[in-house]
């Protein structure tokens, strides 16, 4: 039975979704130099906010002898802790609430592959704010003609349910297929991809990869059989050089959309390929990972965030382990919030004696290679790394093998072992690759 009530909370829900645009629309008429002023205002407020309502913050500053009413000011910042992987760990599941349990409208969890999960949810003001903002950014990427097609986990996750409720604001049609359930295959996606004729998909970039292999298998060429033109890589960073395999093998252009669990979206690919990050959602810092003094602008760094107006999950100088860039410079397609360079996680680092590379950078070497397919597999300690390598079939391990050491350093080569996949390995490989939920870190192995 429909009550007054239902009918109230329902104005309540089209009221935040019109005070979330007017949020938008207030910010966009402003100069850079006005839209800092606002966002520090935001952030200060912020700051308070957990400080007043977030038990987890109250006793987390009090015990660190930090007088909250000195925070006047972005620079500030300096004076308060950072906010760990860790401490969420800690506080799991609902530690760093903010607010009343009944305003939580999503709640969600890391894999916890690591250990214990890190938990998130956000307010339906939270929900809105975010959707439409993330709206607002992809429009200039999508449009109502599209039809998305969704490979990306549900359960327990944010960036797939995020991008749902952000498409339906933008009026595109959408095929949800999750990943790793029964009812939806690799060949059951597969075989959407070929009846619905999707032009944007959804995914991470190595799950890309493996759909083409698939589609192959299914007797289809991902290029001339599908329409997708638009690849939105979410849950792992495309290199340039996986973009570009990836636009070779399905004819479509490869934009990254970052964020995690904790925060939703947090930076978004331009038309001109530049990542801006969300600075109407979070403050951003990029701190030297030794001295964990702020070098945003002069050079890679962590990632530590604050959100701005985060109702009952506030997130303060949260440290993510990402190793960004944060540069000020114009971007054409007229965006005027700040570019930022995402190089990998920190801890996904390969040492051998005292050279170093991350996964990310490796993967990269790895793909620009002419003779590379599309898969790789690393084992490593700190004495030696061994990489199998997917070859194209018109190519010779001789060429590879020089190919692919000419990228490393003279110093390490004799460390680095290449090998190419056999055809029965291969195919083991793959399938262990499907099983996986977040393929790209399987493919790294520490011996």
């Amino acid at each position: 039975m429909i009550t007054k009530n239902s009918i109230d909370q329902l104005k309540r829900e089209s009221e935040l979704k019109l005070d979330s645009l007017k949020n938008l629309e207030d910010t966009q008429g402003l100069s850079k130099e006005q839209k800092k002023s606002y966002i520090e205002q935001k952030l200060i407020k912020e700051i308070h906010y957990a400080a007043e309502n977030s038990h987890f913050y109250s006793k987390f500053y009090k015990d660190n002898f930090i007088d909250i009413q000195s925070i006047q000011k972005e620079s500030d910042l300096q004076k308060l802790p950072f906010t760990t992987k860790e401490h969420l760990r800690e506080q799991y599941p609902f530690g760093l609430l903010a607010s009343s349990l009944e305003k939580v409208s999503h709640y969600a969890e890391s894999t916890g592959t690591t250990g214990v999960p890190t938990s998130a949810y956000f307010s339906q003001k939270d929900w809105f704010q975010n959707n439409i903002y993330v709206a607002y950014r992809l429009m200039d990427l999508f449009s109502e003609d599209d039809i998305a097609i969704i490979s990306a986990p549900y359960e327990l996750s944010v960036p797939a349910q995020d991008l749902e409720k952000t498409f339906d604001l933008i009026g595109i049609t959408q095929v949800a297929c999750g990943v790793l359930n029964e009812f939806c295959s690799w060949e059951k996606t597969v075989d959407l991809i070929y009846k619905v004729q999707p032009t944007i998909m959804v995914a991470s970039g190595t799950r890309v990869l493996l759909l083409s292999e698939v589609a192959q298998k299914m007797g289809y060429c991902a290029k001339k059989d599908f329409s997708v033109k638009k690849i939105l890589n979410i849950g792992e960073t495309a290199n340039q050089s996986k973009a570009k395999k990836i636009k070779e093998i399905w004819g479509a252009d490869v934009f990254n959309a970052y964020g995690m669990t904790e925060t939703c979206s947090l930076a978004i690919t331009c038309h001109h390929g530049n990542m801006h990050i969300m600075d109407d959602r979070y403050n951003y810092e990029v701190i030297d990972v030794h001295s964990g003094h702020n070098i945003k602008g002069e050079g890679k760094g962590e990632l530590v965030i604050t959100s701005l107006e985060n109702e009952v999950m506030p997130l303060i100088r949260y440290k993510t382990n990402d190793q960004v860039s944060i540069s000020t410079q114009p971007c054409e397609c007229g965006n005027t919030a700040d570019i930022m360079e995402h190089y990998g996680r920190i801890d996904d680092v390969i040492r051998i004696g005292e050279w170093q590379i991350s996964y990310l950078k490796l993967e990269e070497l790895i793909m620009s290679c002419e003779s590379h397919n599309k898969f790789y597999r690393v084992e490593y300690d700190n004495k030696q790394m061994n990489i199998t390598v997917d070859l194209k079939e018109s190519y010779s391990a001789d060429f590879i093998s020089e190919e692919l050491q000419s990228n490393f350093p003279e110093s390490v080569r004799d460390n680095i072992i290449i090998n190419i996949f056999d055809k029965e390995e291969r195919e083991e490989y793959i399938e262990y690759l499907k099983r996986s939920l977040k393929p790209f870190s399987k493919m790294f192995v520490k011996k």
